[in-house]
């Protein structure tokens, strides 16, 4: 999508702006960028501040904003781009000849804010909408990102920081995408794999260390909110820990319910409390390992006052009248 809002730069646009220097070139740039976002992003208001053309490097684009003007103005603002860097050719004559060659896209300090609706759904959702394709794929690399989450019915916020992405296209329509990120909730993610962003398929793997299992999990994710799954969570809710785990999830996203999704991991310095146990367990280890089908429990071992407790279990699927 990056490659098709760099590319109208007009010949006659360009030649106006060699003819007089520059900073009117720069300009120009600029103007062809935010009329190519706006026209893509009709719903939206979209800025852009400033754009240049490096030579040797290409074209520099400095201030992209996104913003939603239906939503309340506290929420508004969907995305922030500080720097675009668009590799390309700076030659004056190739650029009146054609549009830009892109060969490479890399984002500096995005900033991502998504808000959850009171009717469920996410402020971004109409950033995502499918729009056809325009030129082949290019590589594309995300320095330090930030991704916002917020849910005003929870009062809560989580984010994601300091996010890296590498995606780079294949020949037969795939891409590999290597990412990691820090946040809120864990010390450290990472995420491989190959995705087909045209077919709408993915095989990806990742680990995830540090990760706090607490009752803000159930807000982020999907169901966990929902009311048939809300009596399942609410069991969870008062089991808190540390969590180390590896995933593998892959599938079409126009079949969700086909998706293959794997992981185990393990908790260490875990606590739950219940209304129906007469006592807190804590010191809780356990490793677990779960699929689509259910999750397992095995080496487990809590403390109750003096009392060692250990055992593993099943839990037969993801709803509340699951059998465990």
């Amino acid at each position: 999508m990056l490659v098709r809002w760099a590319l109208p730069l007009t010949a006659a646009g360009v030649v106006a702006a060699g003819a007089i220097g520059t900073s009117r070139i720069g300009d120009e740039v600029r103007v062809r960028v935010q009329q190519r976002l706006a026209r893509e992003l009709p719903a939206h208001a979209v800025q852009v501040q400033s754009a240049s053309l490096v030579e040797g490097e290409g074209i520099v684009v400095r201030g992209v904003s996104i913003v939603d003007p239906r939503l309340p103005r506290e929420c508004r603002q969907l995305v922030w781009v500080d720097e675009i860097r668009l590799a390309c050719s700076t030659s004056l004559a190739e650029l009146v000849a054609n549009p830009p060659r892109i060969t490479a896209v890399r984002l500096r300090r995005p900033v991502v804010h998504a808000v959850r609706l009171p009717q469920g759904g996410w402020t971004l959702a109409g950033l995502l909408g499918g729009r056809p394709a325009g030129g082949g794929p290019v590589p594309v690399s995300v320095e330090d990102a930030t991704l916002l989450v917020d849910d005003p019915a929870r009062q809560s916020r989580t984010a994601l920081r300091q996010i890296a992405l590498d995606i780079q296209p294949e020949a037969d329509g795939w891409s590999t995408v290597r990412g990691v990120a820090g946040g809120d909730l864990l010390d450290r993610g990472q995420v491989s794999g190959r995705v087909a962003l045209a077919a709408g398929r993915f095989d990806l793997r990742g680990a995830v260390q540090g990760l706090d299992f607490t009752p803000r999990l159930a807000g982020l994710v999907p169901g966990g909110a929902d009311a048939a799954a809300g009596p399942l969570w609410s069991r969870a809710a008062g089991l808190r820990g540390r969590v180390d785990l590896e995933w593998q999830a892959a599938g079409d996203l126009a079949k969700p319910d086909e998706i293959a999704v794997a992981f185990a991991g393990r908790m260490e310095s875990g606590r739950f409390e219940h209304g129906s146990l007469p006592f807190a367990m804590s010191d809780v280890t356990v490793a677990f390992h779960g699929d689509r089908a259910g999750v397992s429990f095995e080496r487990l071992e809590a403390h109750a006052g003096s009392t060692l407790l250990r055992g593993g279990g099943r839990l037969g699927g993801w709803t509340a009248d699951a059998d465990f």
